[in-house]
Parts: structure tokens; sequence; C-alpha cells
């Protein structure tokens, strides 16, 4: 794809393919109405979506201690996250998705295994909501996350 914009805001490519985030901020997540623009390429399809009224979910505070030990394991909670199809649970480098009523995870050790000793990671709880739709015979699907992020220290 040669561009993609979300309410009038140019969306850069994230770290995963396909993939596009906002990296300045500036989106109104007031109301719930998102319209896209995408100019494609390379037999990906243009198209403008103008009334995305999917809901963005709520995620609540985490409420997991903030230090996590490597060689225990580790429980990602929090009190819930609402309007959540998915909830997708970060501990530094490890994550998992689970379905939307999931209020907690755990990472064994061997998952957390990657993470190195100390600081400068987080633990983020995100809520996904989701609708799929097949434009130019491409299944699109548009995704709205919202996140609660902690920064966490990783101990022996």
């Amino acid at each position: 794809m040669t561009s993609v914009t979300l309410n009038g805001l140019a969306l850069t490519d994230a770290l995963i393919p396909e993939f596009y985030r906002i990296v300045d901020g500036g989106l109104d997540l007031s109301g719930n109405a998102a319209a896209w623009a995408v100019v494609g390429d390379n037999g990906f399809p243009s198209f403008t979506s103008v009334n995305d009224q999917i809901v963005f979910p709520l995620p609540n505070e985490i409420t997991s201690s903030l230090t996590v030990d490597l060689s225990e394991g580790y429980t990602l909670s929090t009190w819930g996250v609402g309007n959540a199809d998915s909830v997708a649970f970060t501990v530094g480098i490890a994550r998992k998705v689970l379905s939307g009523t999931t209020y907690s995870c755990h990472f064994t050790a061997a998952e957390l295994a990657l993470n190195p000793i100390g600081t400068g990671f987080t633990a983020s709880i995100a809520g996904l909501t989701y609708r799929t739709e097949v434009i130019g015979g491409k299944r699109i699907q548009f995704i709205k996350e919202r996140s609660w992020e902690e920064p966490v220290e990783f101990v022996p």
C-alpha cells in the first residue's frame, strides 16, 4: 500500500507487516467513527470506509505487581476490559491474545525467558474490537485497539 489515513491522520508502517499505526498521536478517541482512506498498489485495492462504527474497547488498570520474577512466571491481570472481541496480554516481548471476556493471563517462566533482567520494558493489556470486510477480493480487517500499559522490572 502506498498510504493509509484514519480520520485524516497519516498512519505509518508498524513493525508487523501489513499493520499501520499513528506515530504522533492526535487521534480523537472520544467517538467511535473512523474514516479510512487507503491508496493501494501491487494488486491491493484502494478504498474508503467512511462510517466505521465499531466501538473502541475500554481496558482497566493493571492490577498485577509490576515486578516480574522471570524464574517463577507471571500472571498479568486487570479488573476487566469492556467492549472487547479479544484481549492481548503483553509482558516485555511475550504476548498472548485471548477472548474478550478474559481478565488475566499467566505466562510461564519459559514464555518469559527471552526478556532481559532489569527495566525498560512494559506490561500491557489491550482490548481489541474488529470487523472484517472483503474489498476488491481482499479480506480486510478493521481493528480498534486501546491499551493500558505500565513499566515493569524483570528480576531473576
